[in-house]
């Protein structure tokens, strides 16, 4: 089993592991939300193998482009996407 390093800022370290059930994150482009949210999907599903996830953005093309990015930046994933 590979392992995952997770390598988070300070801010995204204090909200790793919240448990409310809803998520909202901002910041200005490039800040990292996007790898966080990842992160945050990621463990959960780790964590709860028969969990059904959804993972949405406003439009297909912006979805293709983080999921693209995320699986060039951690090609252990690539095989998780449907």
């Amino acid at each position: 089993m590979a392992t995952i390093r997770w390598e988070l800022s300070e801010k995204q370290a204090e909200y790793i592991n919240d448990k409310h059930r809803y998520l909202i994150v901002e910041g200005s482009a490039g800040s990292g939300k996007t790898l966080f949210a990842c992160h945050k999907v990621l463990m959960y599903a780790l964590t709860h193998p028969n969990a059904k996830i959804g993972v949405f953005r406003l439009t297909l093309p912006s979805l293709k482009v983080t999921v693209m990015l995320f699986t060039v930046r951690f090609p252990v994933f690539s095989t998780l996407i449907v």
